[in-house]
This record gives C-alpha cells, sequence and structure tokens, in this order.
C-alpha cells in the first residue's frame, strides 16, 4: 500500500480495535460502518469501490 493509503487505512483499524476491546469489556456493542456517499451518487470519475481498490 502506499504510504497515504497505509495511513488512512491504519487509523480506521486502530480505531475500530479500541471500540471493539470496550464493546467486549461492555458485553455488547454495533460498530456502523459509513464510507461516504459513493454508494448514492457514483459518478463515471468516483465510483463506488475506487477508494478501496486504488
Amino acid at each position: 500500500m502506499a504510504g497515504s493509503k497505509t495511513a488512512k487505512y491504519f487509523s480506521y483499524i486502530n480505531v475500530i480495535d479500541l471500540v471493539v476491546k470496550r464493546m467486549a469489556l461492555q458485553g455488547r456493542g454495533t460498530i456502523v460502518n459509513i464510507v461516504g456517499m459513493g454508494g448514492k451518487m457514483a459518478t463515471p470519475h468516483r465510483r463506488v469501490a475506487q477508494p478501496t481498490l486504488h
């Protein structure tokens, strides 16, 4: 992965790791992944899967 993509990826992973540990201690919780408006407003230059594939 390129540097900026790695930084973006691990920023999500690091937060999720902390949240999952807290949820485990509480015995409950839900994670909702919201990635943006690409799925609702796709255009030729901004495809839905573009951020995860490139």
